[in-house]
């Protein structure tokens, strides 16, 4: 199997200006429920609204990032 997860190890302020909105482990378990992990992404349901989608991560420092919600949920 090929190593997806990013070997860039990119600092908070680096991936916000990529990707917006960006949660630490902490963070990431108070907004979504993890459903499912598949490097580099888990499957979340976010809690607030039950929407369902994607955050791609990355280990070291753990981060998520790149919300984004499963067009079959409701999408318009």
């Amino acid at each position: 199997m090929i190593d997806n997860t990013d070997p860039a190890h990119d600092d908070r302020q680096t991936l916000e200006a990529t990707h917006g909105k960006v949660w630490d482990e902490e963070e990431v378990a108070q907004e979504f429920k993890v459903t499912a992990i598949v490097a580099p992404k888990v499957v979340v349901v976010r809690k607030s609204d039950g929407r369902v989608g994607s955050l791609t991560f990355q280990n070291q420092p753990r981060f998520y990032f790149d919300f984004q919600p499963d067009p079959g949920f409701g999408d318009d």
